[in-house]
């Protein structure tokens, strides 16, 4: 007869073992099946229709008010999507080579696309890890701790006012 779940009895320690270690390296993504990436949940949460209602901070751009980056609970989950940018010719050269805008970029050259990054995950790197979130005239970075810290006491839905960076 079976249990829970669909069990046919308890788990020997082997199958206990094995379970833990398939959830481990999930946990630290060094397994091949790791679940809907940061990308694929964000879009979800953009088909949903509900994307609005789970907004926990929007960032901005100091000088000019431009949009930079969106964060989101979802599940249990904080992510942050990076708006598409494009650079002026200058800067752009200046900060990449033909090569990378070539296969990195949207249009090949100047378009770059925005990107979803899981906070948390990030976060755990200890600063070694920092957000790119540019617009068309500046260059940003946000360190994911520093975002962590900004919507700790925010209620999902209600994000208040964009942040500037």
């Amino acid at each position: 007869m079976e249990g829970w779940g669909g069990m046919t009895g308890p788990e020997t320690d082997e199958e206990a073992v094995e379970r833990i270690k398939a959830k481990w390296a999930w946990i630290a993504g060094d397994d091949e099946d790791v679940g809907p990436s940061s990308a694929d949940l964000y879009s979800r949460a953009e088909r949903s229709g509900h994307l609005n209602r789970l907004v926990v901070r929007r960032y901005i751009c100091r000088n000019r008010g431009c949009k930079l980056a969106t964060v989101i609970r979802y599940r249990d989950r904080l992510l942050l999507r990076t708006q598409p940018y494009k650079l002026a010719p200058g800067k752009n050269a200046e900060t990449s080579n033909e090569i990378s805008r070539a296969i990195s970029t949207i249009d090949g050259d100047r378009f770059w696309p925005g990107e979803t990054f899981d906070v948390v995950e990030l976060a755990v790197r200890d600063g070694r890890a920092l957000i790119d979130v540019n617009c068309r005239h500046a260059l940003h970075q946000l360190d994911p701790r520093d975002v962590l810290v900004d919507v700790e006491s925010v209620g999902t839905g209600h994000p208040g006012a964009p942040r500037r960076i």
